[in-house]
């Protein structure tokens, strides 16, 4: 194949050396040098995914392929970043503590690169190593580029994830404890259950990393979506809260004077808690009944807080109230749903 890279026009010659296809005489291109082992790239020909760049043709006679041209390189994007932002939470309009999260750019960067390794997974395919000078982003996107393909196994995805908790190290620095969501998310890169396929999910759709449109429909959905899962989804979601811890008093926690204080005392009559009794019985409610009380006020909160507000509350700032008081029960939640493997019958799958 012969190529003059002159403006925006390339002309092209295919002969039985090369393989793929240039889709338009006008595509601009980016050359890459095969190497030793140029059958390892061979698959990218074959993947049309937001997050890959696009491959479009190999040289047999020059070892080198083609991709689409790309905006700018990782190390650009990232250099000198303010990554987090604060919510500052108050108390009768009187600021009180910040909540300290992850900015909705980086979530998505974080995001881009574990959608593309759990689309791989589920395709049997891993990563040969790969590092910073592999992605790249194009259109406001992350891409992987100039990545080497294998067969995917335990190992492999072990060591793909690897390659991506190196790169996030590095990207924060010694900055992760500032947010301890992102801190539980760095965890799990490396205590997956590497036997699954689809070892993934539990970052895809980690609350560290999702936007909070997407927080709040998983809030919602634990209580909403209970009644019209399929049995199964349901026996397992039961067996994850068997499994969780039972915060007594859990109604104690809202601090008089909050919005999500007057939220929650507006329908306090209906909530189950450990120091209370279920009228009917004049037993205690079981442990059960407690939980998913919890997760009902959760629901709540995610729904009704704005009516109890005199501001304008976005999704992130409810978000924000919720993580502050039930965060940690949460994160717990979506691990034991994971493990249940019906984790993604209360998330938005969209994103798969």
């Amino acid at each position: 194949m012969e190529i003059e890279e002159g403006d925006s026009t390339i002309h092209y010659v295919i002969d039985r050396n090369s393989f793929g296809k240039l889709t338009e005489t006008t595509t601009p291109v980016w050359r890459h040098q095969c190497g030793d082992h140029p059958e390892e790239f061979h698959h990218g020909l074959n993947i049309h995914h937001d997050n890959y760049l696009r491959c479009f043709y190999y040289d047999k006679e020059k070892n080198c392929i083609f991709y689409e041209t790309y905006d700018s390189k990782w190390e650009t994007r990232i250099h000198n970043q303010d990554f987090f932002d604060k919510y500052c939470l108050s108390v009768n309009n009187v600021p009180t503590i910040d909540s300290i999260y992850l900015k909705l750019e980086f979530r998505e960067i974080l995001r881009s690169m574990i959608r593309f390794l759990v689309y791989l997974h589920k395709s049997h395919y891993s990563l040969m190593r790969f590092a910073e000078e592999n992605i790249v982003f194009k259109d406001n996107k992350l891409k992987f580029v100039a990545v080497r393909f294998r067969v995917s196994s335990e190992k492999t995805r072990r060591e793909d994830f690897d390659c991506i908790y190196e790169i996030v190290t590095h990207m924060f620095k010694g900055n992760l404890s500032t947010s301890k969501e992102l801190d539980d998310w760095i965890h799990l890169l490396k205590f997956l259950d590497f036997t699954r396929d689809d070892c993934g999910l539990i970052l895809l759709y980690h609350l560290a990393v999702i936007p909070p449109t997407e927080s709040l429909d998983f809030f919602v959905s634990c209580s909403e979506r209970l009644t019209r899962v399929d049995l199964n989804d349901f026996s397992e979601f039961m067996n994850a809260i068997t499994g969780m811890p039972l915060l007594n008093n859990w109604h104690k926690i809202f601090t008089p004077g909050t919005v999500s204080h007057r939220c929650f005392d507006f329908g306090k009559e209906f909530y189950k808690t450990t120091t209370n009794y279920n009228p009917i019985t004049r037993k205690k409610f079981t442990a059960q009944e407690v939980k998913l009380s919890l997760l009902r006020c959760c629901r709540n909160l995610a729904v009704h807080v704005q009516e109890h507000s005199d501001l304008r509350l976005s999704d992130l700032h409810i978000e924000r109230k919720i993580m502050n008081l039930f965060g940690r029960y949460l994160l717990t939640l979506q691990i034991k749903l994971y493990e249940r493997k019906c984790l993604l019958a209360f998330v938005n799958t969209n994103q798969m």
